[in-house]
């Protein structure tokens, strides 16, 4: 047992030397790699992407969401598999100042009604086929009668 007339709080003052870090978000990580490194981002078995690659793709994504007319603060969910179009789109959401909201592929309609409409999302980002999903969109449908029209 330590000597308790001897355990005086230490606090280290190192950090107060140090200057002032530039903050910064994912997105702006993933570009200043790609301005540096040409080598993979991530790699996945059937799949790779390079830095610059994936800075583009997380452009492209931005673009569209733009075009769709996201803004800075808008929700935007993310019903994809997980991959590099996952993290590519999720990327370029964190680009224009939007948040992403992750969904499980794996929801029951129950399930995913139930964080659309809790969420206050303004866009749901998918794709027609999902390996956990075969139909989306009867599975949306489900979750919200109203899309049916």
């Amino acid at each position: 047992m330590p000597n308790s007339k001897n355990t005086e709080l230490q606090i280290d003052n190192s950090y107060k030397s140090l200057s002032w870090s530039r903050v910064s978000t994912l997105s702006d990580c993933v570009d200043e790699a790609a301005e540096k490194w040409d080598h993979d981002a991530l790699a996945f078995p059937s799949e790779r992407i390079t830095y610059p690659e994936l800075s583009l793709l997380s452009d492209h994504f931005a673009r569209g969401l733009i075009g769709l007319n996201v803004q800075r603060g808008s929700k935007v969910g993310v019903l994809l598999a997980q991959g590099i179009d996952y993290l590519a789109l999720a990327l370029g959401v964190m680009k224009i100042g939007a948040i992403a909201i992750p969904i499980n592929p794996r929801f029951k309609a129950k399930e995913l009604a139930h964080v659309i409409i809790n969420s206050d999302m303004d866009t749901l980002m998918t794709t027609p086929k999902l390996m956990e999903i075969p139909d989306v969109n009867e599975l949306l449908t489900s979750a919200l009668p109203e899309l049916a029209d």
